[in-house]
């Protein structure tokens, strides 16, 4: 986590979005392949326009972490809130 938090407070968001996908590799090939919903919802986030996307959290208490530019926001809210019972919060 460390590497996260230098990279993002240093503003190297390119490095950073790297660096949290390259974790979801790692974390994808433990969730148990019965956890569709996850990878689905993780897929269309995505596919409307997220550039980083972490899981984090256990059972029906864990979260997303999405970064995305700012024109994408509404596009993913609506499918997160479409596809689950998602809450939307943002921050900068």
């Amino acid at each position: 986590m460390y590497q996260q938090e230098k990279l993002f407070n240093k503003k190297n968001y390119e490095k950073l979005m790297m660096c949290i996908n390259k974790a979801w590799d790692k974390k994808n090939k433990q969730i148990p392949k019965n956890s569709k919903k996850i990878i689905n919802m993780i897929n269309l986030t995505m596919k409307a326009g997220a550039k980083a996307v972490k899981i984090s959290g256990a059972g029906g208490g864990g979260f997303l972490f999405c970064l995305f530019e700012p024109f994408n926001f509404y596009k993913i809210k609506n499918i997160l809130k479409k596809n689950n019972k998602a809450y939307i919060t943002k921050f900068s």
